[in-house]
């Protein structure tokens, strides 16, 4: 940590502790994820980026190393999706100890997309300083938003399908999966209702979906084209 974040941190710190508190908390948790143990964080892989137009002597190793590490992220993306996959398999196809690992993981997928979304929008624009952030293709950066939107609303859909008995008029495992997606765009028809820890997972989904939604939203605007009038207006 260089010394202008060093003195940002500890500004933060002495102005508004709890923003500290979270700063430091995420920061920890990004350490959970299997994304920064096998790549590294995404400020560490950004600290030495340069383009050619903010230095003359530009060297390419940089930009490939972030090029290396967005066409890792894609395979990480698509390694989870497959084993969520397995696990919407297993968790209606076994009762062993497998059935638990099923239900486990996709709890983890959730967490470990949101703790890098908050990161990402929130927390590593201080860790960045005045540093540009940068993304390798902003069409990208939205597709992969928009992918883990669905993955979390998947996740869920998986775990609600392992536990059927607490969905009231829920019949089959496409009860569980319709459930998800209404759960996390919010409509609740009130058609299956939830019992017992679904109660609680349920409200969990719309918080957590509703916020993902606000990210996505947020990036999508922030991608679009400057608009400049023609005619003044009064």
């Amino acid at each position: 940590m260089n010394t202008e974040i060093k003195m940002r941190m500890k500004y933060l710190r002495n102005e508004s502790p709890f923003t500290y508190f979270f700063e430091r908390l995420f920061f920890i948790l990004q350490y959970l994820s299997p994304t920064t143990i096998l790549f590294g964080s995404r400020v560490e892989s950004q600290k030495n980026l340069v383009t050619s137009q903010e230095k003359p002597e530009f060297s390419e190793y940089p930009l490939k190393t972030v090029k290396k590490r967005a066409r890792q992220i894609e395979a990480y993306v698509v390694t989870w999706f497959v084993m969520l996959i397995v696990c919407a398999f297993l968790v209606t196809h076994t009762r062993c100890w497998l059935r638990g690992v099923a239900l486990f993981l996709p709890f983890f997928r959730v967490f470990d997309i949101i703790q890098a979304a908050i990161n990402i929008n929130f927390f590593d624009r201080l860790r960045l300083g005045k540093r540009k952030h940068y993304v390798l293709n902003v069409t990208r950066t939205l597709v992969l938003s928009i992918w883990n939107f669905f993955e979390i609303l998947f996740s869920f859909a998986i775990v609600y399908s392992g536990m059927l008995d607490k969905l009231k008029n829920a019949e089959s495992v496409l009860d569980a999966y319709y459930f998800s997606v209404i759960t996390q765009l919010t409509i609740g028809y009130g058609d299956i209702q939830p019992m017992g820890i679904v109660k609680f997972l349920a409200p969990l989904q719309g918080v957590l979906g509703l916020i993902f939604a606000l990210f996505v939203l947020s990036r999508f605007v922030s991608f679009l084209p400057g608009v400049k009038a023609i005619q003044e207006e009064d």
